[in-house]
């Protein structure tokens, strides 16, 4: 009797042991990614980079949830242009005779300043076709139209229709920008995929004279944060996960893979 006692518990425990090994399993499949996953990598890189010059930053830490609809033409543009950054090429445009500049179109003022010998105006070049591909990457969608737009204060696209691709340079009226150079830190701290669809859970935090923000353009403070931050300070995972503010982004897959849909603070 004591043997078949014995016998049971052993079974029961095996199979305890074997209901617990399928559950992680299954755990495993819907969150069994980390940061170093293709897939979670490929999406995290569609929010951009921490370059904070161009594009207004990084717009999907924001106050409100973040979707296409509420980023700007210009802003959306933009983003597919530094995600397109491969596609650029540079090149030189010849100064306009008498000036300093090299206008597109010397009517409307539109042109480029020059570079530092005063001879050209150094440009960048990229075709609609790979603009395009950059936008249905980040947002599932085509251009609906093709427009000018700003990469920051000082670097402007023109399209031309005829060549059908868009000329970028340091425009001739530019726009000063003081005292926002903030240093950005993101850090992934869950990730969960199921059907269609993936969703990234991260901190953010940016730090500008010393002081915390919780969002891109810098409105809300983390006073504490703020009150512990020195030059001195040593920022770390365990730090960004005290100090900075959870974001959860959501991507869905369209033809084999995943493209944004929408950010907002947890």
């Amino acid at each position: 009797m004591k043997k078949e006692k014995i016998v049971n518990i052993i079974f029961y425990v095996a199979l305890g042991l074997i209901i617990i090994i399928l559950l992680i399993a299954v755990i495993n499949k819907f969150t069994g990614l980390n940061s170093e996953t293709p897939i979670v990598k490929d999406a995290y890189a569609l929010l951009g980079d921490e370059q904070l010059e161009y594009c207004d930053g990084l717009p999907y830490y924001a106050d409100n949830e973040v979707n296409y609809d509420t980023l700007s033409d210009k802003t959306k543009k933009c983003l597919a242009f530094r995600y397109a950054k491969d596609k650029v090429t540079a090149d030189k445009l010849d100064k306009t005779k008498k000036t300093d500049y090299c206008y597109l179109d010397k009517a409307k003022k539109v042109g480029f300043r020059t570079n530092d010998a005063k001879e050209s105006c150094d440009i960048q070049i990229i075709t609609k076709e790979d603009l395009n591909n950059a936008y249905i990457a980040i947002f599932g969608k085509n251009i609906e139209e093709y427009t000018d737009f700003a990469i920051n204060g000082s670097q402007s696209c023109y399209f031309n229709e005829e060549k059908g691709s868009y000329t970028c340079g340091n425009v001739i009226t530019q726009t000063l920008e003081i005292g926002w150079n903030p240093t950005t830190y993101r850090m992934i701290y869950k990730i969960k995929e199921k059907d269609n669809q993936l969703i990234i859970y991260d901190y953010y935090l940016n730090v500008n004279n010393e002081k915390c923000f919780l969002t891109n353009n810098g409105t809300k403070e983390n006073e504490k944060c703020s009150d512990k931050f020195t030059s001195e300070t040593k920022v770390n995972g365990k730090f960004v996960s005290k100090y900075g503010k959870k974001y959860i982004h959501t991507f869905e897959k369209e033809n084999g893979s995943y493209h944004w849909v929408s950010s907002i603070a947890k």
